[in-house]
């Protein structure tokens, strides 16, 4: 209802980039993914992310310069259950951060990144969640990290007949990739 009547707010607006620390961390995750993603024959210069609350775009920066000083590409679903922090993650991206539009709209992209949003549902088990985000990934790819805010994580709420959610999300995670970086701001 919020949505509709426009008022719906990342609650996050303020806050443009990430940290020098998260930086440092979100590369350090990256390079393990690397290494992880590499132990075939072929190397890899391609990375399959999940942003996981991915708010108002606060990443997307980062994901840019990290992709560049690490000379990969980073294929990122941003998933985000509120519909207005998507919109501003989108107009962040096209206005501020040289992203352009896929014309599906379904996507952003740089030289380096492509951005696929996923608007999520609060109420969706770990397992639905999971299932949505890889249908995102082309076929046969698979994901090599997990980001996700501690904020996104730790608001997830039990649910009659579901309890300790985060847990399971956090269970759920892991198994979808062989990294998973929980950021604590």
């Amino acid at each position: 209802e919020r949505a509709a009547a426009g008022s719906d707010r990342a609650g996050v607006e303020e806050v443009k980039d990430v940290m020098k620390a998260e930086a440092e961390a979100f590369r350090r995750a990256l390079s393990l993914a690397l290494l992880h993603s590499n132990t075939s024959k072929t190397l890899s210069r391609e990375l399959y992310i999940v942003d996981f609350g991915s708010g108002d775009g606060r990443f997307c920066a980062e994901f840019v310069r990290a992709a560049e000083a690490l000379s990969t590409n980073l294929f990122v679903v941003a998933y985000e259950v509120s519909a207005g922090a998507l919109r501003a993650l989108r107009r962040r991206c096209l206005h501020n951060l040289g992203y352009t539009a896929s014309s599906d709209g379904l996507s952003l992209a740089t030289e380096k990144v492509t951005l696929i949003l996923c608007e999520g549902d609060p109420l969706e088990t770990p397992a639905i969640v999971c299932d949505r985000l890889s249908q995102c990934l082309p076929e046969s790819k698979k994901f090599d990290m997990v980001l996700s805010g501690w904020g996104s994580t730790s608001a997830i709420p039990d649910l009659p007949g579901q309890t300790q959610r985060q847990l399971a999300f956090d269970t759920a995670f892991a198994r979808l990739a062989p990294v998973l970086l929980q950021i604590v701001s």
